[in-house]
């Protein structure tokens, strides 16, 4: 099945340029830009640039993951969102090196694993534990919220 995969990323603070990765269904190192370059998604050039990352990939119906991470010190943290298929899924609001922002989801169908996936049908927020739960046409989203805000 086809899911897109979006990546929207800023800092009010960072000055510097970083590197920005992203990993489906593996982990993503501290240091991915020096130990994982196949997983650098982009670059940004000093001055407080918006990163923004889109992948369509096929996926078979199960569990599957996203981790987005940046090359940022812990004192020039980022914001950021994944989507999935256009709905915001997850957001962390301290992005930095080895402090990345992971989605789990599921693809599948409601009527049985392998049918299409209705996207934008419904939304169900369920809150469990300081987590969100959220089922989204078809697609199970969990997101564990990091340290909050800074």
């Amino acid at each position: 099945m086809e899911v897109e995969i979006k990546v929207v990323a800023w800092s009010d603070v960072d000055i510097w340029d970083r590197y920005h990765g992203l990993a489906i269904d593996q982990p993503l190192n501290a240091d991915f830009w020096k130990s994982q370059p196949e997983k650098i998604a982009g670059r940004t050039w000093m001055r407080k640039t918006r990163f923004t990352y889109t992948k369509t990939v096929d996926l078979e119906p199960g569990k599957h993951y996203v981790i987005y991470g940046n090359s940022a010190t812990e004192d020039m943290v980022w914001i950021a969102e994944i989507y999935i298929n256009n709905k915001l899924m997850g957001r962390k609001d301290d992005i930095y090196r080895g402090n990345f922002l992971r989605v789990d989801f599921n693809v599948g169908a409601p009527g049985g694993p392998g049918g299409p996936v209705e996207w934008g049908e419904y939304i169900i927020p369920i809150v469990a534990g300081g987590a969100v739960v959220a089922v989204i046409g078809g697609v199970i989203a969990y997101n564990e919220f990091g340290r909050g805000v800074r």
